[in-house]
């Protein structure tokens, strides 16, 4: 038994939105109840005759609206575009003749469609419920293009959904009466419903494009609104708030892009209106900010000063004698507080109001007081201290002259400070002009000295740096053309370190009698990262005796040196080895060089290290042989045979196996009783080359003492060992020189 199963779904689906379209569904019904008599008489349309009637129609309007609109474009005079209200948003454009009787020609096609599906008792129930389908396209078809601007989305959302549903229901119809064979004009339906499946395409289309445009007209109007409602609220703020400032800013920067954008899309639009409001608020909004800006400056002006200046005598006071750093802390912190500047702002304006009465108290009057109090104190006393000390330093000679320069420049400082904070004071003025003639005068000295430390023009542009090459560096023979920043993997880099002077004279803190050298290596570091650790470090010691080196204003320093042209292989292996264990990329490395744990020379140069790092390795390994073959033990006097004898007898004890002794002290150092003055002991400096437990001959400085009892002096012991240099290997040929 058939059922109308699938009639029953399609009305409950259509819910209460079939309630609120029922006078349309009434109107397409009464048109099927009128056609009815016609199929109770035979006069049931030809269906073939009524589609292409259809048709011919669609495409003869088609043809005629396209001429018109060539009309139109030919005679601009002739437009039928309305003017519109000044920033008002024009709908799109409906009421053209061409678009008016297009739209009867499409309703005339509709009824030729409604024509079609009249049903006769006579039909299958197949038949009957495809033209229901196809009537309820119609209907849907008919709910979009009727007034379709003002529709809510919603609702259109739905008709989309139900036509969609309608159409897939009477295309299963469709091919039931298909395989049935109980209807002879099918394929005329299948183009109606082909042709109502366009149409209604179409209109879904323009419903969508105009439901955008007015969407997008009532953002724009909303937008513009909404920054005409932040400025009224902003002028009627009496304080200044820059939060709802910069806010309603971004809002109207927000609007101004979304009329551009709309602009652009729709040219029609226009929006002088709109374009001149937002100007307008625009204009507002700057003269908001600009008067706000103003007080709400003064009042950071002032309670920045305020805070600073508690900060600074409540915390930032020193007293005693000031270093170059803690000067410079000073100065920095009198710069925050802007007290000049402060202090003009509040005898000059009349918005003193808009402060706390404590903040002016304290700023005019216990800032100052206090201030110049500590001034008073020792301050002032100190900055000439400074100067005088300045003096002191120079006349020790050259080698003190970078601590003059110090002190001179701590004078200046602190004296500008003060000026920060007083600005017009006269005695500070005059204190600042003499520490910095003391500045002046230290500097010419130091230039003077520095000359006589360059060996040569190129040393003179290079002070300070460590300068690479791909061969050995010789002084005075030295330029811009043998200089070289970048290297590949295993080739050989050389490296000079030029100073401002003599190694001897160099570090000013910790000045020890046997400097000791430090090279940093760095991998991928910046410059000014004070934090990072260098990826490998070597030193090694320059004997006092060792004048040559002590007198020096250069130094080697050793990267990847060949074996045999470097003076410290030793120093090049480890340098070596730590290249040879980089990744396989382009590296950036900086070389320090200290003395006594002071940087005076630093310089860079880049690395590809995609290929031939293995060579550092090799290198590494060839300058360790070539230290142990070049090493030789230190020249030397030779010991009475007694004393030599109770060195070898002390070290037997010991253990060692002793080859060699040699006198490297010229004579015994002597250490008496402080206040009798009476010989406690005596000690002298040997170099003792021994065999080790590889069997290898080993170098070492040792210290031997014997103390002094009852008028003689006792045995002789080792009280001290690597004093001068770190153990070292010779070979056994070289043992006696």
């Amino acid at each position: 038994m058939r059922t109308e199963a699938p009639l029953s779904a399609a009305k409950q689906k259509e819910g209460n939105f079939a309630k609120s379209k029922g006078i349309k569904m009434y109107k397409a019904m009464l048109l099927i109840l009128v056609m009815v008599p016609l199929t109770l008489f035979g006069q049931i349309p030809d269906g073939k005759k009524i589609l292409d009637k259809a048709k011919k129609k669609n495409k003869e309007e088609s043809k005629k609206e396209v001429k018109d609109k060539s009309k139109k474009s030919d005679d601009p005079s002739k437009s039928t575009a309305t003017e519109k209200k000044a920033g008002e948003i024009p709908q799109i454009q409906q009421g053209s003749t061409a678009a008016k009787e297009n739209s009867e020609s499409k309703k005339s096609t509709h009824d030729d469609y409604q024509k079609l599906t009249v049903s006769a008792d006579s039909d299958p129930f197949e038949v009957k419920t495809l033209k229901t389908y196809i009537v309820r396209m119609l209907e849907c078809l008919t709910e979009v293009e009727t007034d379709n601007s003002k529709e809510d989305q919603n609702i259109a959302d739905h008709v989309f959904s139900k036509f969609e549903i309608h159409h897939s229901r009477a295309q299963e119809s469709l091919t039931t009466v298909r395989t049935g064979k109980l209807l002879a004009n099918a394929d005329v339906y299948e183009s109606a419903m082909r042709e109502i499946k366009q149409d209604f395409e179409e209109a879904k289309k323009t419903f969508n494009e105009k439901s955008r445009f007015i969407s997008v007209q009532s953002k724009i109007r909303r937008m513009v609104s909404d920054v005409q409602d932040q400025v009224a609220s902003l002028k009627q703020r009496s304080n200044y708030d820059s939060y709802m400032t910069s806010q309603a800013k971004d809002d109207l920067d927000e609007a101004r892009t979304a009329l551009q954008n709309a602009i652009k899309e729709w040219p029609q639009l226009s929006t002088s209106s709109y374009a001149a409001d937002l100007l307008q608020y625009e204009k507002e909004l700057q003269a908001i900010e600009s008067s706000g800006n103003s007080s709400e400056g003064f009042k950071k002006l002032i309670d920045k000063a305020y805070f600073e200046g508690k900060f600074l005598l409540q915390n930032g006071l020193q007293y005693g004698a000031f270093t170059k750093d803690a000067a410079q802390s000073f100065y920095e912190n009198c710069a925050k507080i802007n007290y000049p500047k402060a202090l003009s702002a509040l005898n000059n304006t009349k918005q003193n109001n808009d402060v706390n009465s404590s903040q002016i108290e304290y700023l005019t009057k216990e800032f100052p007081t206090e201030f110049n109090a500590y001034l008073k104190k020792g301050y002032i006393a100190d900055i000439n201290s400074h100067i005088e000390k300045a003096y002191a330093y120079k006349a020790n000679g050259k080698t003190q002259l970078s601590l003059a320069l110090e002190k001179a420049e701590t004078a200046v400082i602190m004296a500008d400070a003060v000026l920060l904070v007083k600005p017009d004071d006269v005695s500070i003025q005059r204190l600042r002009k003499d520490a910095l003639s003391t500045v002046e005068k230290m500097k010419t000295e130091i230039d003077a000295a520095e000359a006589t430390a360059f060996t040569s023009t190129f040393h003179k542009e290079n002070k300070s740096k460590i300068v690479f090459s791909k061969s050995r560096i010789s002084i005075k023979q030295e330029n811009a053309s043998t200089a070289s920043e970048f290297f590949n993997g295993g080739e050989p880099i050389y490296a000079m370190a030029y100073f401002t002077g003599m190694v001897k004279d160099l570090p000013k803190m910790y000045r020890t009698a046997n400097p000791t050298v430090r090279i940093k290596y760095y991998v991928d570091v910046p410059a000014d990262d004070a934090y990072a650790a260098p990826m490998a470090t070597v030193e090694y010691q320059i004997m006092a005796s060792n004048k040559t080196l002590m007198d020096a204003t250069t130094l080697e320093v050793e990267v990847a040196p060949n074996a045999g042209q470097t003076d410290r292989p030793e120093v090049g292996a480890q340098a070596a080895k730590m290249l040879s264990q980089l990744s396989p990329r382009l590296h950036s490395i900086r070389v320090v060089l200290s003395i006594d744990n002071e940087n005076f020379a630093a310089g860079s140069f880049e690395l590809d290290g995609s290929q031939g790092l293995e060579k550092f390795a090799a290198l590494g390994d060839d300058l360790i042989k070539s230290k142990i073959q070049n090493a030789r033990p230190p020249k030397g006097g030779v010991l009475e045979k007694t004393i030599e004898q109770g060195i070898r007898s002390a070290l037997k004890s010991e253990g060692f196996n002793v080859l060699r002794v040699i006198q490297t002290d010229p004579q015994w150092y002597y250490e008496r009783h402080p206040i009798t003055g009476a010989i406690l002991n005596r000690t002298i400096q040997a170099a003792i080359i021994y065999k080790d437990e590889q069997n290898k001959c080993i170098v070492e400085y040792m210290e031997f003492t014997q103390k002094y009892i009852n008028g003689q002096y006792d045995a002789l012991y080792r009280s001290m060992r690597g004093t001068v240099t770190k153990p070292y290997e010779v070979l056994p040929e070289h043992v006696n020189g």
